[in-house]
C-alpha cells in the first residue's frame, strides 16, 4: 500500500492532466440516482469542475447509470453543459476511459479518474497504469495537486470546452450534410489568418494545413529558396505527415525518427475556394 501512494504521488507531481473522468453516485452526488428518492450535489464539486473548466482543462463522465435520468439531474445541478463525451452506460469503467480518449483525442496519460470505490479505481489503475486514479474523499485537495495547475492560463485555454463542443457540433452537421466535403467546409465562412501558428489536428480536417503549405511554397518559389520540412512521428501527428505526402513533397533523408522532406515547388497548390485567406505582415 505504501508503495502504491508513492507511486500515486509520483504521478500527481510529474503528471499535466488535460481531463478529469468523473463517477456520479457517490462522487459528484451523495447517493444512488437508481434507488435514492433524491440525491445531492457534492460539497465543493460544481466549484471544483467550474474552476478545471476555468483552467482548460476538461471534464467528462464515467458512470454506470441511467443515461437520461444523469444527465437530468447534472443539468439540475447546473452541470450539464461541462463534460465532453459523457460515458453514461453499463460499461466498464476503463472501455469509458478509452472512448473518451478517442472522441476527444488525447492520451490517457494526461487523464485523471475521480470515483469512490476502490474496485473501479485498482481495474482503471491496472488496465491503464498512465491513468492518475483519484478516491472521492480527495476531491477537496484535487485543485491543489500539481498536476492539475496548468504552467499558462490564456484566453483560449479558458475556451477549450466550448472549442471541442462546437467541433462535435461540426462534425454532426458535416455527418448529415448531403453534399461533397468542400460544399461543407463553403458554408462555415471560415477565415484564415497567420500571425502565429499552433496546428491543432481538430482543425486541419478543415484544409487548413494546404493553406498553411501552399503559402510557404509561393513564397520559398518567389525568393527563389530550397524548401524543406522536418518531420519526428509521436504517434499522434500522422494527419501533418499526410498533409506533406498530398501537398507533393519527398523524403529525402532519414536520420534515427527524423524524416526530412523537400519539395520542387514546380506545382503549388491555390487556396481551396471555400475559405477567405489573410496574411498578417510582421510589424
Amino acid at each position: 500500500m505504501i508503495a502504491e501512494q508513492q507511486a500515486a504521488r509520483a504521478r500527481e507531481e510529474k503528471q499535466s492532466i488535460k481531463c478529469v473522468v468523473w463517477d456520479l453516485d457517490n462522487t459528484i452526488w451523495d447517493g444512488i440516482l437508481l434507488e435514492d428518492a433524491e440525491v445531492a450535489l457534492r460539497a465543493g464539486v460544481l466549484e471544483t469542475i467550474r474552476e478545471l473548466d476555468g483552467r482548460g482543462i476538461l471534464n467528462s463522465i464515467a458512470s454506470r447509470n441511467d443515461r437520461q435520468l444523469a444527465m437530468d439531474k447534472l443539468k439540475s445541478f447546473g452541470l450539464g453543459e461541462y463534460f465532453l463525451y459523457p460515458e453514461i452506460n453499463w460499461n466498464s469503467k476503463a472501455a469509458s476511459l478509452e472512448a473518451i480518449a478517442r472522441a476527444l483525442n488525447i492520451g490517457l496519460d494526461t487523464f485523471a479518474f475521480v470515483d469512490d470505490q476502490p474496485f473501479e479505481r485498482e481495474e482503471v489503475a491496472f488496465l491503464h497504469p498512465e491513468v492518475l486514479c483519484v478516491d472521492t474523499a480527495d476531491i477537496h485537495r484535487l485543485l491543489d495537486m500539481p498536476c492539475f495547475m496548468p504552467r499558462f492560463i490564456t484566453p483560449e485555454s479558458r475556451l477549450r470546452r466550448q472549442m471541442y463542443q462546437s467541433d462535435s457540433l461540426r462534425a454532426t452537421a458535416e455527418s448529415e450534410f448531403a453534399g461533397s466535403n468542400e460544399e461543407f467546409l463553403a458554408t462555415l465562412n471560415m477565415v484564415f489568418t497567420i500571425k502565429l501558428l499552433l496546428m491543432s489536428c481538430r482543425v486541419m480536417s478543415r484544409g487548413v494545413g494546404t493553406i498553411m503549405i501552399s503559402y510557404i511554397m509561393s513564397r520559398a518559389g518567389r525568393d527563389g529558396a530550397r524548401l524543406r520540412a522536418h518531420f519526428i512521428p509521436n504517434g499522434r501527428n500522422r494527419m501533418i505527415y499526410v498533409t506533406y505526402k498530398f501537398g507533393g513533397f519527398k523524403e529525402v533523408e532519414k536520420d534515427g525518427d527524423l524524416v526530412i522532406l523537400e519539395h520542387d515547388l514546380s506545382q503549388i497548390q491555390p487556396f481551396p475556394a471555400y475559405l477567405q485567406v489573410q496574411i498578417v505582415k510582421r510589424q
